[in-house]
């Protein structure tokens, strides 16, 4: 049960593409988003006023405010699983197009990765960058006891990345930032041998 006996076992299945592309869903959850973007002390009272939609309707799409970055955190990633496991099923994908490929998920959802960033989940672009690690490992030529580099390598492109998201993330500067990316790629060896 929620706040005023709304029973959320019946409303609240999750965000999926499924949902995602039913018409009257996307609209009310492009409106739930745009109410809650940038406020972190909202009511689902408030949220649903500024959307213009039911309370209850909001229990549709979310569990409660808090969970509304958490709903999207569950979402991006089962979304991205998805699209590593077609990179990785073709033996040599080379590391430049997986980024690209990365890159322009993160356009492709800009929305979601607006607010989890402005959130400061970064957490979800670690995720990103793991889940080709050994792909990475192996284009980096480092050892399979090499986590503490990884562990640098993968925040200076998440430092990367948050800073064009920040920017706009604008897609004529993919290729630029794809550069950048692949000299931190390249040169993680030399640059981060103390850490061997």
């Amino acid at each position: 049960m929620a706040a005023g006996g709304i029973n959320l076992k019946r409303y609240y299945p999750g965000i999926t593409d499924k949902r995602l592309n039913n018409r009257r869903f996307y609209r009310t959850e492009e409106a739930i988003l745009r109410a809650f973007f940038g406020d972190e002390y909202l009511s689902a009272r408030e949220v649903a006023r500024r959307a213009g939609i039911a309370r209850t309707t909001f229990y549709h799409h979310h569990q409660s405010v808090a969970k509304i970055v958490a709903d999207y955190q569950k979402y991006i990633i089962n979304k991205y699983k998805r699209l590593v496991k077609k990179m990785l099923s073709a033996q040599k994908t080379p590391v430049r197009i997986m980024y690209e490929r990365t890159l322009l998920f993160i356009v492709q959802h800009k929305r979601i990765f607006k607010i989890l960033l402005m959130k400061r989940e970064l957490s979800v672009l670690k995720y990103m960058i793991s889940k080709m690690q050994l792909r990475l490992v192996e284009a980096m030529r480092l050892p399979k006891n090499s986590a503490r580099i990884f562990l640098v390598y993968e925040g200076e492109v998440v430092s990367l990345i948050d800073a064009w998201c920040r920017n706009g993330m604008k897609e004529d500067e993919i290729n630029q930032l794809l550069d950048e990316i692949m000299f931190l790629t390249e040169t993680a060896r030399v640059r981060l041998k103390v850490l061997l």
